[in-house]
């Protein structure tokens, strides 16, 4: 995630201090801290930065989080929004190959 936004940060010459508002999400976990409070910390962005973390929504999280930031361009014109969308793919990963095992894997891949 951090290497993402780097190489954002990056390539588009924008400094994490012109953000206006983050949206992080992650699909099934809740780490404490939040990762938006992670991101905000390690880039060091304002106090008054917008943030919302979401976590454990499923698949719907990305099409959330987009939302929130467009209903929020609304209100705060000129905004500099950013969205990082994030995936678990911890502990509960199959290596084997039994198919059946598998379907973890592969569940929000295929609906």
């Amino acid at each position: 995630m951090f290497d993402t936004l780097d190489n954002l940060f990056k390539k588009t010459a924008i400094s994490p201090s012109e953000i206006d508002i983050l949206v992080v999400n992650v699909c099934l976990f809740s780490p404490a801290p939040s990762l938006t409070a992670r991101v905000i910390n390690r880039y060091k962005m304002r106090e008054n930065v917008k943030a919302f973390n979401l976590a454990g929504m499923g698949c719907s999280a990305s099409v959330v989080a987009i939302d929130v930031v467009q209903q929020l361009f609304k209100t705060y014109k000129n905004s500099v929004g950013i969205v990082v969308s994030t995936e678990d793919l911890g502990a509960h990963w199959y290596c084997g190959t039994d198919k059946k095992m598998m379907l973890s894997n592969c569940l929000f891949r295929s609906l």
